[in-house]
């Protein structure tokens, strides 16, 4: 899960007795791109079942474009797992272009 991120995520993880991993965007503008998803050694343990992305973010406001969704969906196509989009906030968002999700 790309960091910081909402709150609310943290206890329905822990209600379905999963771990979070999260991976800190702060440094790269809060955007979560395909090297740091590759970066992480989480995926050879086969132990990741899901990603979860919200847009625009909460509580950073960031929303991805077109491309870089589709940059995400690149590297995450390449494993068994789920992608959960919350993409709640996204019609109050003032988004410029086709709402797309994973």
């Amino acid at each position: 899960m790309p960091a910081p991120a909402y709150p609310g995520y943290e206890p329905i993880v822990n209600l379905v007795g999963a771990e979070i991993v999260e991976i800190d965007t702060t440094e790269n503008g809060f955007i979560l791109t395909p090297e740091m998803l590759e970066k992480r050694k989480f995926w050879s343990r086969g132990k990741l079942k899901a990603v979860i992305l919200n847009y625009p973010a909460n509580p950073t406001g960031i929303t991805y474009s077109q491309r870089q969704l589709k940059a995400l969906a690149a590297v995450l196509g390449k494993y068994e797992i789920f992608v959960v989009c919350d993409v709640g906030l996204l019609r109050i968002d003032p988004y410029r272009g086709q709402p797309m999700c994973l």
